[in-house]
């Protein structure tokens, strides 16, 4: 139950700014009808937090085990510039944490570039987007820097000309290489398979 409510924690901190966009434009007045169209520069910021699935480990013979991890939560910063009116780079900064059977925590810091392709059928949006970069995983007392690659798609509502609603799922491959002559050795190294799902609000501008 404990593990349970910590995982909440951040979705209901993003009802709370949802509820703060949606004053803002009823105080405004605008109809919000107007289908938005994006040109070179036009950018995106997102603020988004949800829950985290611990998927399976595989190691580097193929063999997968499972991680004993616990459902947790996710929270995270995303910002898009367009290139064209459908193609966009940017970046996310993103942070999860689970749980180990002793209660120990889990967590996972990434940072990744992204370049995503978005599908209209105004008022919704569908992007498709793979991001890859740098991830720190720390399990005490162990703390591990490397890399990332993370697939995802969205679905996105524009309820105004400028915000948006939506939920994004991302497929988090997390390697994690120990050389020869590491501590530990080349035996442990494991590659990390999770899910992620998010609630996201994103203003254009």
């Amino acid at each position: 139950m404990t593990c349970s409510r910590r995982g909440l924690l951040p979705v209901l901190a993003l009802l709370s700014v949802l509820g703060g966009a949606a004053s803002a434009q009823a105080a405004g007045g605008g109809s919000g009808k107007v289908a938005p169209q994006y040109a070179i520069g036009d950018e995106m910021f997102g603020l988004g937090a949800g829950f985290f699935l611990p998927l399976f480990y595989q190691d580097e013979t193929g063999a997968t085990a499972g991680t004993n991890l616990t459902f947790g939560g996710i929270a995270g910063l995303e910002w898009d510039a367009f290139l064209t009116n459908n193609v966009y780079l940017g970046a996310e900064l993103a942070g999860n944490f689970s749980f180990s059977p002793n209660s120990q925590t889990l967590l996972l810091v990434a940072l990744t570039p992204t370049i995503g392709y978005v599908f209209r059928f105004y008022p919704f949006e569908i992007p498709i987007f793979f991001g890859a970069g740098v991830n720190l995983s720390y399990l005490s007392p162990q703390l591990y820097v490397g890399p990332i690659a993370k697939p995802g798609v969205g679905f996105y509502w524009y309820f105004t000309s400028q915000w948006m609603l939506g939920l994004k799922a991302e497929y988090w491959w997390v390697p994690e290489i120990y050389f020869p002559g590491w501590t530990p050795g080349p035996s442990a190294s494991r590659f990390g398979n999770f899910l992620s799902t998010s609630a996201f609000v994103v203003y254009h501008f």
